[in-house]
């Protein structure tokens, strides 16, 4: 009887190191994970849409949100680049940060918890924090 408890405590022993050096394996390859850990936020997008405080927002024309794989992006408005940002993706959320402060920013500077769905050939985005949401697609 007695070497069975001892056999019992040095499994759960075992079981416990085991999963916390598991943990720090993960936790180091989290860290060394590039600028996005989803590849499907490169590329140009599209923004009709935005809601805020419950209201749905839509603009007369879109918006082209480009984010870029070094982890910059840029915003135009009618073919013009109006807004540059530094974005940086680690799931789910995703942290926009403008170099300058601008006194109009399409995206506040905040960390916005990030949605993807796809459909056939098309995938949709929405970024949300708090009451606002943002909705992308390419």
């Amino acid at each position: 009887m007695k070497e069975l408890l001892v056999l019992f405590s040095f499994l759960i022993l075992y079981s416990c190191n085991s999963d916390q050096s598991h943990d720090r394996l993960l936790h180091v390859k989290s860290i060394e994970t590039d600028i996005s850990d989803n590849k499907d936020i490169f590329g140009t997008w599209t923004m009709c849409s935005s809601s805020s405080n419950g209201a749905m927002i839509q603009p007369n024309t879109c918006q082209t949100i480009v984010f870029n794989s070094n982890g910059t992006g840029y915003i135009e408005n009618n073919a013009i680049a109006t807004e540059n940002f530094n974005w940086t993706l680690k799931m789910p959320g995703m942290k926009i940060h403008y170099p300058k402060n601008l006194a109009k920013q399409t995206f506040p500077d905040t960390t916005y918890y990030v949605d993807f769905s796809k459909r056939d050939n098309r995938i949709d985005l929405i970024l949300r924090h708090n009451d606002n949401s943002y909705y992308l697609s390419k």
